[in-house]
């Protein structure tokens, strides 16, 4: 197996207990085939080819009037397909450069994307991805490998400990909630803010009804907020083992805050992370020095005084860009999370640099606000924003009938602005819609986007009480 190119395509006699061992110019390791040349050809055939005959099944049930519905095909195609086509895509990435590897693989969400926009056969595949709703596979293979790099050997991740610094099940100590609460106790408040950006945790310890420490603790700008709710927790436990309690006292510690997903993640002994490991450390070392400690979830802004005070300077750390950054590591949502936004921006891109003058360009100018919208996909809607079937326009220029001329009194040519706007034949549904869409204020005509957004319901409406066999 080699890159370089050579003309030496000499057998190779390898014996193995004297056995000869067969050549062959491919191999399928882990589930991707290599090849001798890493082209990884044979690997895009096999994806793709797994792909179809899936595809080729749910047609029998998905058709364009009846069956499976738009959610559930993208459900299938976000859990089965896409899985499968960038399945192993950082070894094979380079592969998908190549124009013909590309064709093929766009040529498969091609036809998944045309099944679940409920749309005909003719629709191009940049138009079918955008009413699909789903990210082109290039981008979302480039998304994938994008993630796996930001996760793996990289010093600014958040990654879990390696398994070997894992404690023993026997050494994690367990998680106490208080049933009931005694009066004399050390109380701890912890808060994490994210505001416009920044991000800013605090911890505030209580006791005899009286703050005798706090601390705010500024964070790295992309961490989450999740992180922000579990630093004060670590930083507060190490505080209280150097309070100066009397003899007589007893050593109870409650740590309250007002996430639950905090408290779950530490309750869950399959998570391993730097924070929670941290906090594991601490309450076996309070444990160590005679300490209980509780966890206790509060309800937020309900005008508990350590809650309230510990919310206060969590975001006073947020919006403090002088303070020292105690915690810089990376969460895996934020990487994924940057990813898509990378992903969706060169989507924008392809999609505006587009020469071909599609219809539904104009009903979908923005990605970002088609990906918000949810969209009630139908024969119907998706041939009316497409241009693609329902009008004399479109099946004349597939020869089906012999005039695109619409039969209404104008005489014009039956395109989708006609029909939406002038056709005389739907002058009372579109009185109904014009009414309705001029009591929100707009005017009239509305811009397509608006349609499709601002008006998708007034819009559906007007679509269905369209009877198009008589158009």
């Amino acid at each position: 197996m080699t890159k370089k190119t050579s003309g030496d395509n000499r057998t190779l006699n390898i014996y193995l207990d004297n056995k000869h061992l067969e050549q062959v110019s491919e191999l399928k390791y882990l589930g991707i085939y290599f090849d001798g040349e890493f082209s990884f050809d044979r690997n895009v055939d096999y994806l793709t080819g797994k792909c179809t005959p899936i595809i080729n099944m749910l047609a029998k049930s998905a058709k364009l009037k009846w069956g499976m519905g738009h959610q559930a095909l993208k459900v299938i195609y976000s859990g089965a397909i896409e899985p499968i086509l960038t399945y192993g895509a950082p070894i094979w990435e380079k592969a998908l450069t190549k124009q013909n590897n590309l064709r093929k693989y766009q040529r498969v969400q091609r036809m998944m994307n045309i099944k679940i926009a409920k749309a005909f056969r003719t629709l191009s595949y940049k138009a079918s991805r955008v009413l699909a709703g789903v990210r082109p596979i290039r981008l979302a293979r480039e998304e994938k490998v994008r993630t796996y790099k930001a996760t793996h050997n990289n010093i600014e991740y958040d990654a879990p400990l390696e398994v070997r610094y894992w404690p023993y099940p026997v050494e994690i100590p367990p998680i106490r909630e208080p049933t009931e609460i005694p009066h004399k106790v050390i109380n701890i408040f912890t808060d994490g803010s994210k505001i416009g950006g920044e991000v800013g945790a605090a911890a505030v310890i209580i006791k005899d009804d009286k703050i005798i420490h706090q601390s705010k603790f500024r964070l790295h700008e992309r961490c989450s907020n999740n992180q922000a709710e579990q630093v004060p927790i670590v930083k507060a436990q190490e505080q209280i083992q150097n309070l100066q309690l009397k003899e007589d006292e007893e050593k109870i510690a409650v740590v309250n805050t007002d996430s639950k997903v905090t408290l779950d993640t530490l309750k869950n002994r399959n998570k391993h992370s730097i924070l929670i490991e941290n906090r594991r450390t601490e309450i076996k070392r309070l444990e160590d020095l005679e300490w209980t400690v509780f966890f206790n979830w509060v309800k937020a802004h309900i005008g508990i005084q350590g809650n309230e005070t510990a919310d206060r300077l969590a975001k006073e750390a947020a919006t403090d860009d002088t303070g020292e950054i105690v915690y810089d590591k990376l969460p895996r949502k934020t990487i994924i999370t940057e990813g898509k936004e990378i992903g969706l921006t060169k989507w924008q891109e392809q999609w505006t640099s587009s020469t071909k003058k599609a219809v539904s360009k104009f009903f979908f100018p923005s990605i970002r606000e088609r990906m918000k919208t949810i969209l009630p996909m139908s024969l119907d809607f998706t041939a009316i924003v497409t241009g693609h079937g329902l009008n004399r326009l479109y099946l004349h220029r597939f020869k089906i009938i012999p005039n695109s001329t619409c039969p209404c009194r104008l005489q014009e040519e039956q395109t989708i602005n006609h029909i939406i706007f002038k056709c005389t034949q739907l002058e009372n549904e579109r009185r109904i819609l014009q009414n309705a869409t001029t009591q929100t204020g707009d005017t009239w005509p509305t811009p397509y986007e608006q349609l499709t957004r601002k008006h998708i319901k007034l819009f559906m409406q007007f679509l269905r009480s369209i009877d198009f066999s008589t158009l």
